[in-house]
């Protein structure tokens, strides 16, 4: 008589133990991924940031009143590095979390990035004499072009940090 009881209870002590661990394993993966998304967006919105501000100082190389000049060399080694740290973007664990907006953004600056550094490598053939020469030749209008793109780039760069940040303080709001 017993026994029948016996493993009723048992079952059903098996069952709550076994939801428990199950409860308790679906919450510790819930806070593994919170926590690799907060990881995640502060590593970008760092590689951001930076990508932002050599943007800027690219874009001082295109304007012909900066004083002093940008030097060549800063020029083509700020592009190699604005170049690497783009493909940063592109890890495989950001596009776990990221938005499909946020990737179209990313795309989109891949030919204003492009453009950026084989313009600046080209620079290299002549050096300073040579920028100065293409510089001087460029039209204003092609100059405000050339400026008009990195203003296009650092907009999206800053529309990408603002989808970021939005996605860190929304899982930020949950934990």
């Amino acid at each position: 008589m017993f026994m029948p009881f016996g493993v009723l209870i048992s079952a059903v002590l098996v069952a709550t133990v076994a939801s428990r661990l199950l409860t308790h394993n679906k919450v510790t993966r819930e806070e593994d991924d919170c926590k690799d998304i907060v990881r995640i967006t502060h590593h970008l919105i760092a590689i951001i940031m930076d990508l932002r501000n050599r943007v800027e100082y690219s874009k001082d190389s295109f304007k012909k009143s900066v004083e002093p000049p940008v030097s060549v060399i800063v020029s083509i080694e700020n592009a190699v590095v604005i170049e690497k740290r783009y493909e940063v973007l592109f890890d495989r664990e950001a596009y776990r979390f990221l938005s499909s907006e946020s990737v179209e953004l990313i795309s989109r600056m891949s030919a204003s990035i492009f453009t950026l550094v084989v313009t600046t490598k080209s620079w290299s053939v002549g050096g300073e004499d040579k920028r100065s020469a293409l510089l001087a030749s460029i039209s204003t209008t092609e100059q405000d072009e050339a400026v008009a793109m990195l203003d296009a780039l650092l907009k999206d760069l800053n529309a990408l940090e603002q989808q970021v940040r939005q996605l860190r303080e929304e899982v930020e709001k949950f934990h």
